[in-house]
């Protein structure tokens, strides 16, 4: 599976002799003329485009909700189509940079490999502090002090 990143960097050459899959988000979310002429070229050789099922991209969403991961739906999308294809027996490597991307795809058992970054080392969540008082909230504005809140990583004990 491919993620965006891959494009952008222009790598999609590493995988000519391999099957490889992406979503039709992942192309969505190329800018640059040369990651989209590198999407294009490795479409019309090896690479499948494809769209989860509904049930696995829900399941990922249900995930990066609890774990407050801020993912596109080129994330979640690469993310469902690789547990689909993992839950169908494939052999399947998630090839993405994105550190939350591989936090949630390690979180359900599927192999990541980065190819610009070193790979995650442990899994974290995302919660919601205030600026002031520095107490853990779910809300936008501090139910004690009335300031606003902002999302802090923390690292799973």
């Amino acid at each position: 599976m491919l993620d965006s990143n891959v494009f952008i960097n222009n790598l999609s050459y590493l995988f000519n002799d391999v099957l490889v899959v992406t979503t039709p988000f992942i192309e969505e979310e190329l800018k640059s003329l040369p990651s989209k002429m590198d999407f294009y070229r490795a479409s019309s050789m090896n690479l499948h485009i494809m769209l989860p099922k509904r049930e696995y991209f829900e399941k990922v969403k249900k995930l990066s909700d609890k774990t407050k991961h801020k993912l596109t739906n080129a994330d979640i999308s690469i993310i469902a189509l690789s547990l689909e294809f993992k839950e169908k027996n494939k052999n399947v490597v998630l090839v993405s940079d994105d550190y939350s991307v591989q936090d949630l795809a390690s979180r359900l058992s599927i192999d990541v490999l980065s190819l610009t970054k070193p790979k995650i080392k442990e899994h974290y969540e995302w919660k919601r502090i205030c600026i002031a008082c520095n107490r853990e909230t779910s809300s936008d504005i501090c139910e004690i002090c009335g300031l606003r809140t902002v999302y802090i990583r923390k690292r799973n004990e």
